[in-house]
């Protein structure tokens, strides 16, 4: 599986705040699970979340984007580096993909 370590052990920790996650290798990446539910994963050095209707559509006016995951999946959206390398865009993402939980 291609992931980037460092995004999937930024992402575990973003995650802590919303409940012990389970992981599953799939899709060519790393996906998180919390509750059952798919929220968030790594693939490349790529962010994918599953994010509410709502959310997904705040989402793709947001830097990074790419709108062809939305497209294919919708509520899946992909966020490349530029979109999750701080911090608190990090952070962002996840508290708006765990809107749905």
């Amino acid at each position: 599986m291609a992931y980037d370590l460092i995004l999937a052990e930024r992402t575990r920790r973003a995650l802590a705040a919303y409940g012990a996650a389970a992981e599953r290798e799939m899709l060519g990446g790393l996906m998180f699970y919390i509750g059952g539910r798919m929220l968030a994963g790594v693939i490349n050095d790529q962010l994918v979340l599953r994010l509410a209707p709502e959310a997904a559509a705040e989402a793709l006016g947001r830097n990074g984007v790419d709108a062809t995951a939305e497209a294919e999946m919708p509520g899946v959206i992909s966020v490349s580096p530029a979109g999750h390398e701080q911090e608190e865009d990090l952070a962002d993402w996840i508290a708006l993909a765990a809107r749905g939980l």
